[in-house]
């Protein structure tokens, strides 16, 4: 059981919380509503230690003390019976989902590497997550649909995660953001905003549509083609864009817990004079080759480069 008395918390002069009293009895799933700016994700971060609270007392089960009075090892044991998601996912992008999973319970908890894979494989199976490069796959799930492994199998290559981005903008459909959810008879409905189309993308879309049509109504349906001669027309474009590819999908923006660029850099000269700015920009790109491709637009290897930066 979790209990919050009398909770206080201020932003310089704001006051955000005013006596905040909370109670969560074990088993009890509660949701938090307010408008924006209300207290709600400050009321969680101040539960979770993330914010220090001004007053109030906090419980956990038996163990009850003045929220602002506790020490690291009190705070420590507290937020190993806690856990946390943030508005910002804050995922290891150079590592698979299960490895995230598993970084948190061996690094954070101290679990045993066997036991904690045990832990993200019945974890990720439960939500209906399974990874795609995963050789397992094929144990679990017919053949049909085990048809399309990306590497057969094998580990993914580093160039193809510095193009994951691109690869997931260009499968991923145009959708508003989340507004509400609405409960119905069969479940519950998203309510998204309008959004149109990125025309670049729907044209893309329609086009490998076409293909697909056209392989299925010729000769050479039923023949297919191998995961490593699949997927290298896309790691050749990740690894060495033209110019002119660069400049046509760079102006994309991928959601990564923000709304980030996939390769626009400013100009040259602006970076002349502002060189801090290079370090930034180039830092929020999600394709950073093709970033570099399009602030110097030369016959150099971009993608050696990059691959040499990243070791």
């Amino acid at each position: 059981m979790l209990e919050v008395k009398d909770l206080h918390c201020s932003y310089g002069t704001t006051q955000v919380l005013k006596g905040v009293d909370i109670r969560v009895n074990n088993g009890e799933v509660i949701s938090i509503l307010g408008s924006s700016g209300s207290g709600k994700t400050t009321l969680l971060r101040c539960i979770s230690f993330l914010q220090k609270a001004d007053s109030g007392t906090i419980r956990f089960d038996d163990f009850e003390k003045d929220i602002t009075k506790l020490r690291h090892n009190e705070i420590r044991a507290l937020r190993m019976k806690m856990g946390y998601v943030f508005q910002n996912f804050n995922l290891f992008r150079n590592m698979t989902v299960r490895q995230n999973v598993l970084e948190g319970l061996i690094t954070a908890r101290g679990v045993d590497r066997a036991e904690a894979e045990q832990t993200a494989d019945e974890m990720l199976e439960k939500v209906g997550m399974q990874l795609s490069a995963d050789d397992r796959l094929r144990s679990r799930f017919s053949a049909a649909r085990t048809e399309v492994f990306l590497f057969d199998g094998a580990p993914a290559p580093r160039i193809y995660w510095a193009g994951q981005p691109l690869l997931e903008r260009l499968l991923s459909q145009d959708v508003g953001a989340t507004l509400s959810y609405t409960k119905t008879p069969a479940g519950f409905r998203v309510n998204t905003a309008a959004q149109s189309a990125e025309p670049l993308v729907a044209e893309l879309q329609r086009g490998v549509q076409y293909f697909a049509q056209e392989w299925q109504k010729s000769v050479l349906n039923g023949q297919t083609i191998e995961p490593q001669r699949a997927i290298a027309p896309f790691l050749r474009l990740v690894e060495s864009p033209t110019a002119l590819q660069a400049k046509l999908l760079g102006d994309l923006t991928v959601e990564d817990g923000g709304i980030y660029p996939l390769a626009a850099p400013r100009s040259m000269g602006y970076y002349l004079t502002h060189p801090a700015a290079a370090g930034r920009d180039l830092g929020t790109a999600r394709w950073k080759i093709g970033f570099l491709k399009r602030l110097a637009p030369l016959p150099l290897p971009y993608g050696k480069i990059y691959q040499k930066l990243k070791k």
